[in-house]
């Protein structure tokens, strides 16, 4: 009995193992570039869709050839892929002139395969690019000036 027992553990475990899927996070800052990765091992398919939200199409490659046939507008002219490394099981996409709302999660799906590439993409700003207070100007600046005009003669009275 202790056999079987095991036996069925293994099993368990194999099963388990093939449909688990691993997510990779991806940084990226807005009006940057990023890599999304998408490497599969054999036999290297001839299909493979890029999906965002799950069904939305960013990329295909069809026959190993890029297509954008099906892509949303917002991916339009700012995804781009690596056809000579198709057949080497490269499907990764570049992601180009990033947003914040293109901070999701990103599907590498593969025909033949029931496990999808999952990518987390999170965006978010630089600190040089965020905003400050810029510096006063005009009538603020002016009365900024004589505010420490008038204290420094006022202390040099007393």
């Amino acid at each position: 009995m202790k056999l079987h027992s095991t036996r069925t553990q293994l099993w368990i475990f194999v099963i388990i193992q093939s449909v688990t899927c691993q997510t990779t996070v991806i940084p990226g800052f807005v009006g940057g570039q990023v890599v999304l990765p998408c490497v599969y091992k054999d036999p290297v398919p001839q299909k493979v869709f890029w999906r965002v939200d799950d069904v939305n199409p960013v990329f295909d490659i069809i026959d190993w050839k890029p297509s954008t046939a099906s892509q949303i507008s917002k991916y339009k002219d700012r995804v781009s892929s690596f056809p000579s490394e198709y057949s080497k099981g490269n499907f990764s996409l570049l992601l180009k002139d990033l947003r914040l709302d293109d901070a999701k999660l990103y599907e590498c799906k593969i025909i033949d395969s029931n496990q999808p590439v999952v990518v987390q993409l999170r965006v978010s700003v630089k600190d040089e690019q965020k905003t400050t207070t810029p510096p006063p100007s005009g009538a603020a600046a002016s009365s900024q000036r004589l505010s420490v005009f008038l204290l420094f003669a006022v202390s040099l009275l007393i």
